[in-house]
């Protein structure tokens, strides 16, 4: 079973969200998280995902279906001045968000 919990400054939780492994769901996999601002980018084997705090929940609030040729649920994603970087076992390649 995997959870996310996301607290704020004060160290109290915000917002929490739980799966179980490999179920197919932005947190069915520990890898290709990326926090930028208010929001958790995760690489799935669909593409992207981008999950926000809602009302105590972590939740996927929108897919980026268009991702997919370029990312899968085991690759890394870290944030570059050049956007979002993703780590493949062969590759690494930039998207950028436009």
């Amino acid at each position: 079973v995997h959870h996310a919990v996301l607290l704020g400054p004060d160290g109290a939780v915000r917002a929490s969200a739980r799966a179980d492994a490999a179920d197919g769901t932005w947190l069915g996999t520990l890898r290709g998280k990326c926090a930028v601002g208010g929001a958790l980018f995760c690489a799935t084997d669909a593409g992207l995902t981008r999950v926000e705090a809602r009302q105590g929940r972590l939740e996927a609030v929108r897919e980026f279906p268009d991702a997919e040729p370029f990312v899968d649920a085991g690759c890394q994603l870290l944030l570059s001045r050049e956007g979002l970087m993703v780590v493949g076992a062969q590759v690494l390649t930039v998207l950028r968000m436009t």
